[in-house]
């Protein structure tokens, strides 16, 4: 409700609790995905038996990597989220540290995680095939789920540009600089890096 009297609070110190938080919603939401990745494992295992190796052994050794993959991976996107928001730090000769920064990217993941997490419950409730088949976004109206234009339209996932303006109020507080350039920094590496990502993946 008050994000900028919220990153006033953090930049005094402490709020690391929330990582805890996250955690959970996480592996609240790779459990809500879970009948999918079973689904994707078993077709694979069909095409490509392993020797030795019980379906049910594969079976749980994918469920342990999704949930350890799921945390380990966003960790890491905040600590390089956070080298992004340094690098606009330095652009507009502010005074965030970069601690202050992966903060500052932590509560920015939150409405990403809400966005995972009623992915997963979508998908559930509508027993769908594909996680591609719960886009929260305009893409979800293409027909063809990968190219240019698949990754324009899901930029507009209102999760995203959530998270998006939270790392831009965010950034003006830690870099105690209130001008326009942080908005055109943060939002232009943004657009570029999610673009990029964005045709890696859909490929």
């Amino acid at each position: 409700m008050s994000p900028e009297a919220a990153f006033k609070k953090l930049k005094e110190g402490g709020g690391w609790w929330v990582i805890l938080v996250i955690i959970v919603m996480l592996a609240a939401g790779t459990w809500l995905q879970m009948p999918i990745i079973h689904k994707t494992v078993h077709e694979q295992l069909q095409k490509a038996p392993v020797q030795g190796v019980s379906e049910s052994s594969v079976l749980r050794i994918a469920e342990v990597g999704a949930y350890i993959g799921s945390i380990v991976s966003l960790i890491v996107i905040f600590f390089i989220t956070g080298l992004r928001l340094k690098l606009v730090n330095a652009l507009v000769q502010g005074e965030a540290k970069y601690m202050q920064l992966v903060k500052t990217a932590i509560y920015a993941s939150i409405p990403g995680v809400i966005g995972a997490l009623l992915t997963g419950i979508l998908l559930r409730a509508t027993d769908a095939g594909s996680i591609n088949d719960i886009i929260l976004s305009p893409a979800a109206l293409l027909p063809v789920k990968k190219g240019i234009l698949f990754v324009i339209l899901n930029i507009f996932n209102p999760f995203s540009l959530w998270g998006l303006g939270l790392q831009v109020v965010g950034t003006k507080v830690m870099t105690g600089v209130r001008s326009g350039k942080v908005t055109v920094y943060v939002i232009v590496i943004w657009l570029i890096l999610t673009v990029i990502g964005g045709l890696i993946g859909s490929r």
